[in-house]
């Protein structure tokens, strides 16, 4: 009785890999070693990109709020302006400066500093 696996039609030409005839194992290795460093270095420029777009957004969100203080600063007796800077201070959870035009800190007059 024969084997089960004893085959008539077995070829050497059934046993290759047609598509892996040209690239040895070296240039395999090669590959995916390039596409790596390929999929690193795609990575950092996108998270780059991204760092630059939250930095804008950031800048544009604290330009709102000081036009948005500088507004509400203009809008209040000057007895009145420290409260509100240190209103606006507590809840945005920063710290308010202002300068006179020449670029002196104005001292707040809530508590007298800076």
């Amino acid at each position: 009785m024969a084997s089960d696996t004893d085959s008539t039609i077995s070829d050497e030409s059934d046993l290759a890999l047609s598509w892996s005839g040209r690239w040895t194992l070296a240039h395999r290795i090669l590959a995916v070693n390039v596409l790596t460093l390929v999929l690193v270095l795609l990575a950092i420029f996108y998270l780059d990109s991204y760092r630059n777009r939250l930095e804008k957004e950031r800048v544009h969100k604290v330009e709102a709020e000081a036009g948005m203080a500088a507004t509400a600063l203009a809008s209040v007796s000057r007895a009145e302006r420290g409260r509100l800077l240190a209103n606006l201070g507590r809840q945005n959870q920063t710290r308010i400066r202002v300068y006179a035009p020449d670029g002196r800190v104005l001292p707040c007059p809530a508590n007298g500093t800076t």
